[in-house]
């Protein structure tokens, strides 16, 4: 919470376990049925399941913090710009524990693509890379320190 402005009931991510800034994070979101979107995604034949869009923003939130100690998170805003090669593979419901996990991270000026991957029980959950795009306040001088683009 310290990192992230996001609060209940969009503060999507319960522990980070990891993190080493610029290069990687992982955390975990504990999926209850007390979340606000099981009433309205409870289907007949599967009960509830996590909407896909709920797994994604989790998945941003431990990508932003990949930024920490990179950029100055407290001038700075982060905000999440899209998603390439995004594809869910399967279910997440009530009573599973989500990791989530960074694999690549790249930059070029104020664009992070971090290529991020969610498993419930080892089995992948989700894969995308995630765009990030950090705004300035105007006439701040608050640039990384260099450009890890590949």
């Amino acid at each position: 919470m310290e990192y992230l402005p996001h609060r209940y009931p969009f503060l999507l991510v319960d522990r980070i376990t990891e993190q080493v800034p610029g290069e990687r994070a992982v955390g975990i979101k504990n999926v209850t049925g007390n979340e606000p979107w099981v009433p309205g995604h409870t289907f007949k034949t599967t009960g509830p399941i996590m909407p896909a869009t709920q797994i994604l923003e989790a998945m941003s939130q431990v990508a932003g913090l990949v930024l920490v100690g990179v950029e100055d998170t407290t001038v700075i805003t982060v905000v999440f710009s899209g998603c390439e090669g995004f594809r869910v593979k399967r279910q997440v419901s009530p009573g599973d524990q989500m990791v989530i996990k960074t694999k690549d991270v790249r930059h070029k000026g104020p664009v992070w693509k971090v290529a991020v991957s969610a498993s419930v029980e080892g089995k992948l959950v989700m894969e995308t890379i995630i765009l990030l795009t950090v705004i300035r306040p105007e006439g701040a001088n608050t640039e990384p320190p260099d450009s890890t683009e590949q």
